[in-house]
């Protein structure tokens, strides 16, 4: 994952724009036959032309999948989890230079309070951290990211000093540690999602909840240990509210991120930006036949287009596949249809150099899950 994207942003005029005719293939549906996984909440991650994923559920045990997929659909498991090295993997995961995977699980371990894991280009998988310590966190969750030194950096829904989530570290010799506690008075955020971060080594991220208005933050956590609140969403001033992943950052320091509902009269939620001076800006407010409920993280193309899904509502009430632009023109690229393509995608898009669009789609409550490629 980058945590730096080329691009800027002019002034914004929002329009709606009518998607012109998409290629939409399923590159694998998950299936509850054969030892599948099941249910992929996590996005692809793409390494020398091959995606890598996670599915949530299924496998030789039941607890979820690490997989790999090829652009012409070529699909294998590279390992199921046993349920003591963890269960319900949701965040993206991510690679260090070696080719080395690694991730979350919201469940499992010792505790069932989740794990960090490691895979290698094996397949060999090695526990990295199990959340069962006191004081540790509880169900980590959202996106995950390395800095440049291979440190590797989340968050947890839950657990911490106060109860209500926290900041970890794994240092490249898997040492963990908790970098912050929330929820101190809860105006410093409740369940985060995920982390970014910049060459500098300050991370940027959400929380569900928590802050002044109880609507969710966007924060800054600095290299330096210091957490600050740069914005309260205010469902008051028609933000979007409870955000539920980590924003994007672009070299001029603006932040790109979702929220899963507000956004106006419609409550379908919103893409946001944040700028360097704290002003945020909807860009997008859902209503219905755009979708609604955007989840997972926002993706950036070099022309600075941002790109993304939706959980339900659209045409067909399984969500959609979006685009908006620099001038901030809204396009609906694609609307899921909930049979053969799932539907009720949670992990946002990867894009690849000749501007395809890659993704999951977790089907729940409907479906098993599917992998699509998307070309606009």
């Amino acid at each position: 994952m980058r945590a730096h994207f080329m691009f800027g942003w002019c002034s914004l005029v929002l329009l709606a724009a009518t998607p012109a005719a998409a290629k939409f293939t399923t590159l694998h549906s998950f299936s509850t036959q054969n030892g599948d996984g099941l249910h992929p909440m996590a996005g692809l991650l793409a390494m020398q032309g091959t995606y890598y994923g996670a599915t949530s559920d299924g496998g030789a045990n039941g607890y979820g999948t690490v997989f790999t997929i090829t652009p012409n659909g070529s699909y294998a498991i590279i390992y199921s989890f046993q349920g003591g090295d963890g269960h319900y993997p949701w965040s993206n995961l991510v690679a260090d230079a070696a080719g080395n995977l690694y991730g979350t699980t919201q469940h499992g371990g010792q505790g069932d309070n989740g794990t960090v894991f490691k895979i290698t280009p094996s397949g060999k998988m090695k526990l990295v951290h199990d959340f069962s310590v006191p004081g540790d966190g509880v169900a980590p969750a959202g996106t995950v990211t390395m800095d440049l030194a291979g440190n590797f950096y989340g968050t947890t829904l839950g657990g911490g000093t106060y109860g209500r989530g926290t900041i970890f570290k794994i240092a490249t010799d898997g040492t963990e540690t908790v970098l912050w506690s929330f929820g101190r008075n809860n105006k410093d955020g409740i369940g985060p999602w995920g982390v970014t971060v910049d060459k500098q080594g300050n991370l940027y991220g959400t929380t569900f909840q928590g802050g002044i208005l109880e609507r969710g933050i966007v924060f800054e956590f600095t290299a330096q240990g210091k957490e600050k609140v740069l914005y309260n969403f205010d469902v008051a001033n028609g933000d979007g509210v409870a955000p539920t992943d980590a924003p994007i950052r672009d070299n001029d320091g603006n932040l790109f991120g979702t929220a899963s509902s507000g956004g106006g009269g419609n409550n379908g939620g919103a893409v946001f930006k944040l700028d360097r001076k704290g002003i945020e800006t909807t860009l997008h407010a859902f209503s219905n036949d755009d979708g609604c409920e955007p989840a997972g993280p926002l993706s950036a193309d070099k022309a600075g287009n941002l790109y993304g899904t939706t959980f339900a509502c659209g045409a067909h009430g399984y969500g959609t596949v979006f685009k908006i632009a620099p001038d901030g023109t809204f396009t609906k690229l694609y609307d899921f249809e909930g049979l053969g393509d799932s539907g009720h995608s949670e992990s946002g898009v990867t894009l690849d150099k000749r501007g395809r669009i890659f993704g999951t789609a977790g089907g729940e409550p409907d479906g098993d899950g599917s992998v699509f490629e998307l070309v606009p």
